[in-house]
């Protein structure tokens, strides 16, 4: 089951004190109210419910923006883990992104899943994007 603000007594009390609960310039641009249904929207509550960053938010809305976007809007609750799979292998294949750029797609997604729709991924076997190898820095006597 989604946040609903009306049940969240954080939320409804941050509601009812401020019409922004918070003051972070990221947030300036978004008002949470109790009839706000739109995804993102959502997801930013939940977020800010945990007490999350404000660049965690930013990011982790635009993470599933992109989502939502690679699947032509289709809607999330009728996404699986297939979908979540084909989204990160196409990150590391096609687009070539860093493995921390994966990983905090991976994470976005997990959070939305779990914390906003209440739903279970399930196992995701998504191609990786490979960690660059460390090389250890050795100091010499010259």
């Amino acid at each position: 089951m989604p946040i609903d603000c009306r049940r969240c007594p954080i939320l409804a009390g941050l509601l009812n004190q401020f019409p922004n609960p918070c003051c972070s310039p990221l947030h300036a641009d978004t008002k949470i109210t109790p009839e706000s249904t739109k995804l993102l929207d959502r997801l930013r509550a939940a977020l800010r419910v945990k007490h999350y960053a404000a660049r965690t938010e930013k990011s982790r809305v635009y993470r599933v923006r992109r989502f939502i976007l690679f699947h032509q809007k289709k809607h999330t609750r009728k996404m699986r883990a297939a979908e979540v799979q084909t989204f990160l292998s196409r990150l590391a294949q096609q687009e070539r992104v860093s493995a921390s750029t994966q990983n905090q797609a991976l994470n976005a997604l997990l959070f939305l899943y779990k914390q906003v729709i209440r739903k279970e991924l399930g196992f995701i076997d998504a191609v990786r994007a490979k960690r660059p190898k460390r090389l250890p820095v050795v100091l010499t006597q010259s």
